[in-house]
């Protein structure tokens, strides 16, 4: 039976990626349409997929703006400007959302992760990352776990931002411009790699419980 879908917590709309059979309407109309910030261009690119919760749609644009619209009127709420305002961080793109216990964690390919109050846009948190973050991150348990540019998967703690354990994939040059998201099922944690490599490793802790290749060995295959 189709179950209502209050909110749309992560990318994939819960940790484990999979929902239940959605009860949607049977004629979808436009209730409302409103401007999110800087689009897509030669520069910048908007590829965090929006959530939803609180009663909010959270969104961010290509220069890492936040911006947190009432789901019901379509008014904006608030907006935060997270973007990196250093020489060398002039450009980037990427990155993703993800609520959970009143909290909007965003990553960016500006080198960071962050936490924000969402009912305020306040930042509680924002660490800093050696590497850009292509991905949304996925949330549970306390954790907040997303992957980097060099796939390398790491676990933040969800109260301070502090990195808990990390896990090192084989690092793949050719890449598409987005990233997956981490899936976490009864306490374990599947990412995939712009190598072709899927692994489990324990969200505890971060030990690998498997890994399976879904590509080819040979480098001319990238």
């Amino acid at each position: 039976p189709t179950a209502a879908v209050p909110a749309w917590r992560q990318p994939g709309a819960a940790p484990e990626a999979v929902i239940d059979h959605a009860a949607a309407g049977a004629n979808f109309q436009i209730a409302w349409r409103r401007n999110v910030g800087r689009g897509s261009s030669r520069h910048e690119h908007i590829t965090a997929p929006p959530v939803a919760a609180d009663g909010k749609v959270f969104t961010m644009d290509g220069e890492a703006t936040v911006i947190a619209t009432d789901a019901k009127s379509g008014a904006r709420v608030w907006s935060a400007d997270l973007r990196s305002h250093a020489r060398r961080d002039r450009v980037a793109f990427g990155g993703g959302l993800a609520f959970d216990n009143g909290k909007l964690f965003v990553t960016s390919g500006y080198r960071f992760i962050a936490a924000l109050d969402a009912a305020s846009g306040k930042v509680v948190w924002k660490t800093a990352v050696d590497t850009p973050i292509h991905g949304a991150p996925s949330v549970t348990d306390g954790k907040v776990v997303a992957i980097d540019l060099e796939d390398e998967m790491t676990a933040y703690d969800e109260a301070t931002g502090a990195p808990q354990w990390n896990y090192q994939g084989l690092s793949e040059p050719a890449r598409i411009l987005a990233a997956s998201s981490p899936a976490v099922v009864d306490g374990t944690v599947v990412g995939a790699f712009a190598s072709g490599e899927v692994v489990a490793v324990l969200a505890a802790n971060g030990n690998d419980l498997w890994t399976q290749s879904l590509s080819r060995s040979n480098r001319n295959n990238a």
